[in-house]
């Protein structure tokens, strides 16, 4: 038994960075809510990232979701666009 929870503990992996805002979102079973995935194993797919994080091509599909820091730059550059504007 000793050799066995010795051998697990050995098995885990950290969280990626991408399962906070995971987490953020309302964790997987959300997720898979908001992204319309439905089939079977879609929640699986976004449990997956905790260890694997998410998938760039995900974070191009939905950068209002996956790329926070995108979104706050264009605020940023559009706010800096309406001073010019004025």
């Amino acid at each position: 038994m000793e050799l066995n929870i010795a051998f697990n503990w050995r098995m885990e992996t950290p969280e990626h960075p991408d399962w906070a805002l995971v987490t953020a979102l309302g964790g997987p079973v959300k997720v898979a809510e908001i992204l319309g995935w439905t089939k079977d194993g879609s929640v699986q797919r976004v449990q997956n990232w905790k260890t694997r994080g998410i998938p760039p091509a995900v974070k191009l599909e939905r950068p209002d979701l996956f790329l926070p820091a995108l979104r706050r730059g264009r605020a940023r550059a559009g706010h800096a666009l309406d001073r010019k504007a004025a």
